[in-house]
């Protein structure tokens, strides 16, 4: 394995940044997109059960039936794994974003207006940071299951570290396996390490700790 490594470094790193750029572009995309949804929903109560139950029923479909589903309108490649990881990450970001808003007492945002704050200073000064820890674990979440979607999305042709495992599966060769379920692993693990610390960082501040 340190043999194959050492030989095609430049391999692992192209496709380990290639994944990492799907990941990240989805994640930023859907937290926009939630964001909006829920700005929205917030003015238009009605249309809460409808977006939830929509993403719900999206959520329950198998990740290779809506890769599958969307290659004849977006063809193979990125753009059907960032669209499929997508809809996925709304389903979670956007029922935390929702919950960490609803989360907030509506008593300390009269207070708020009460003291003279603007409705723009009571969001941020506010509601944001009183919301933010349950954002926080929707954005963890949606990170560590992109990287794991991604690695699917190689079945339509998306690249990432996937393409190195499937290869490897393929033609049998058990270092390429290996390290591409490693660089996986670390990827999540990192994630998960770096969102629960800024997680915890965020319920600190909302409880007056920091």
């Amino acid at each position: 394995m340190i043999d194959y490594l050492t030989k095609h470094y430049d391999k692992v790193l192209g496709l380990l940044l290639e994944h990492l750029e799907i990941v990240l572009f989805s994640v930023a995309l859907s937290f926009v997109i939630a964001m909006l949804l829920v700005a929205l929903i917030h003015r238009l109560k009605f249309l809460y059960p409808i977006v939830i139950n929509f993403f719900n029923m999206c959520f329950s479909i198998p990740s290779l039936v809506l890769f599958t589903f969307l290659v004849p309108f977006s063809g193979l490649g990125t753009k059907s794994a960032i669209i499929a990881t997508v809809i996925y990450n709304l389903c979670v970001l956007t029922r935390n974003i929702l919950s960490g808003f609803d989360s907030v007492d509506h008593a300390v945002i009269e207070a708020a207006y009460g003291i003279g704050l603007t409705r723009w200073q009571t969001f941020l000064s506010v509601e944001l940071p009183l919301a933010l820890p349950i954002i926080i674990t929707g954005i963890k979440l949606a990170f560590i299951m992109s990287v794991s979607l991604v690695v699917l999305a190689t079945a339509i042709g998306a690249g990432g570290m996937g393409a190195l495992l499937f290869d490897g599966m393929r033609t049998q060769n058990w270092n390429k396996v290996l390290i591409g379920m490693i660089v996986v692993t670390v990827m999540v693990f990192l994630f998960n390490m770096i969102f629960s610390l800024i997680e915890k960082w965020a319920l600190r501040r909302a409880t007056g700790q920091c």
